[in-house]
């Protein structure tokens, strides 16, 4: 029975793949299996994943079937620097608006609501589109992008557009880091197979330590062979935006997120949080 992994595409999730070796996980029939974060969602929710990386929304929309892997996630203290709310209009004045949210995204798509009505008693329409902002925003007054999408937009600095990041929104509201991100495994996959996991597990903690340990040095080239940038904003970016970890103030922030959308009817229970503490023994 081959194991399938959902790996990330996005640079923000780089980190915890890019010291996996693959030829060592081929051997043991794990598979990785690249796609957008809403595809991952869908491919463990429905089964064709049996272990993931998944929108921390859609975590709380699955808590049942899922068991919670220690110690890995995708988190922003403060600034998260790719999930920006671009927008014609100042913040102050998006009430009774039209925003168009990309269909790429769970998590930010329900941050976005849960800041705009618990922090400003805003009423918005939403429509859900693909990630071009000249196409959201032809019938829209503000536009939700992610991920590798949203650092060239924000690059490019288009004129007459203003940009929120939602890390640093939760941040100032909240006081507390926001986790985007989680690693979730199939609760009858774990059962069937612990020391797969923990082997899975193990390379995804190693992969995170040696990013971390290399100061992203090997992986930021790579990426700037694809898109770019100078080698200073993408450091920034994961020493001072992103952080991996999943611990008690990554918990407490994912807690307060989790209390918010079912206050706000986006879920219907506050899942419960408790990651697999016997693959950290």
């Amino acid at each position: 029975m081959t194991i399938s992994v959902g790996h990330n595409q996005y640079t923000n999730a780089l980190p915890l793949f890019f010291y996996i070796d693959y030829d060592k996980m081929r051997e043991l029939n794990i598979s990785f299996v690249t796609r957008l974060p809403a595809e991952l969602n869908r491919g463990l929710a429905d089964g064709k994943l049996d272990i993931s990386l998944i929108s921390s929304f859609s975590y709380a929309l699955n808590a049942e079937k899922y068991e919670l892997l220690p110690g890995l996630s995708v988190s922003a203290q403060k600034a998260v620097g790719s999930i920006y709310l671009f927008s014609k209009v100042p913040i102050n004045d998006l009430n009774n608006k039209n925003i168009a949210l990309t269909n790429r995204s769970a998590t930010s798509v329900a941050l976005l609501k849960v800041l705009l009505k618990e922090f400003y008693n805003y009423d918005v329409n939403y429509d859900v589109m693909d990630p071009n902002v000249d196409e959201m925003l032809n019938n829209h007054d503000a536009c939700l992008i992610i991920g590798d999408e949203a650092i060239l937009t924000f690059r490019e600095k288009k004129l007459k557009l203003y940009s929120y990041d939602l890390g640093r929104m939760w941040s100032i509201f909240t006081g507390l880091p926001m986790t985007f991100a989680i690693f979730a495994v199939r609760k009858e996959i774990y059962l069937q197979k612990q020391v797969e996991i923990r082997l899975i597990w193990d390379e995804l903690i190693k992969s995170k330590e040696l990013s971390r340990e290399k100061k992203f040095r090997p992986m930021i080239h790579k990426i700037k062979e694809k898109y770019g940038g100078d080698y200073s904003f993408w450091l920034d970016y994961f020493n001072s935006c992103l952080n991996y970890e999943l611990n008690e103030e990554q918990m407490a922030g994912l807690q307060y997120y989790y209390e918010l959308a079912y206050k706000h009817s986006l879920i219907e229970r506050v899942p419960n949080l408790s990651p697999l503490s016997m693959l950290e023994k």
